[in-house]
């Protein structure tokens, strides 16, 4: 959870550069921003209740949530390679960079932990 905890704080250090520059509002930036604080959030709960199924024995529902990670992990792969190829990043910061990694990072973890968490299928 870690690398997305600072993706979201990443989110937030945006959204608040927005604010203060008087951007923030119905536009591409804000959107992209708000899903992006979304996706980290949804991602955390999702690990909290697979761990609370873990700890509770729940079969189904752990194999429910191994399933859930390796299309989260392959959805947000997707949107890093479409948002890659189709986004301009020439002049992109290093804030942006570091924030890309992190969510490559992720995509890495996840799809190990799928393989980790096989035997419990």
């Amino acid at each position: 959870d870690g690398p997305m905890l600072a993706a979201l704080m990443i989110d937030v250090y945006y959204a608040g550069v927005y604010v203060a520059e008087g951007e923030w509002g119905m536009n591409n930036d804000t959107m992209e921003i708000m899903l992006s604080m979304a996706v980290c959030i949804s991602y955390v709960l999702g690990n909290i209740a697979f761990e609370a199924a873990i700890r509770e024995r729940k079969a189904t529902t752990v194999k429910c949530m191994i399933a859930c990670n390796f299309a989260f992990a392959t959805g947000l792969l997707v949107a890093l390679v479409y948002g890659f190829v189709i986004g301009d990043v020439t002049g992109a910061s290093w804030l942006k960079i570091v924030d890309y990694g992190l969510r490559i990072v992720v995509v890495l973890f996840i799809i190990l932990a799928v393989y980790v968490y096989s035997p419990l299928w």
